[in-house]
């Protein structure tokens, strides 16, 4: 069993993630998942570097069950800029690169899923392995 104890850290793309937590009792590892700063941003629609932070807010993205039986959650910050450039003042936010399409979900636990679809074809015994809803796991096989 591993210790989740231990403080962990790694960078992907931009991106902090740090161990966050442990809960035993509904068996789930939450890790944070915060953007790196930047010193100046530039707007997506008009290139402006005319650029605030307009709020910050989270979202949870499942990345699966690990060996342990684990649910993985990356609690990921996500920055809301505005453009205040004049004549654009619209608001925008980054991608994130390991957020698969417009799911809850990261790209790995989408490509295990994909691979158990090859094998077993059931998606409720999906579900129960990646710890995924039966319905998301279905339009994803099904988008292939």
């Amino acid at each position: 069993m591993n210790d989740y104890s231990v403080e962990t850290s790694i960078e992907y793309k931009n991106f902090s993630i740090d161990f966050f937590a442990k809960d035993d009792l509904k068996k789930k590892l939450i890790y944070n998942v915060t953007p790196k700063v930047i010193k100046k941003y530039k707007c997506l629609y008009c290139n402006s570097e005319h650029v605030t932070i307009n709020k910050f807010y989270y979202i949870n993205l499942k990345n699966g069950i690990n060996d342990d039986g684990y649910l993985e959650i990356f609690r990921v910050k996500i920055v809301d800029f505005k453009c205040i450039s004049k004549d654009c003042k619209r608001t925008f936010i980054f991608d994130i690169p390991f957020r698969y399409k417009n799911y809850r979900i990261t790209v790995g636990a989408a490509k295990k899923i994909l691979n158990l679809y090859k094998n077993i074809q059931n998606f409720a015994k999906i579900e129960k392995i990646v710890g995924i809803n039966e319905k998301i796991v279905k339009e994803i096989c099904e988008e292939k």
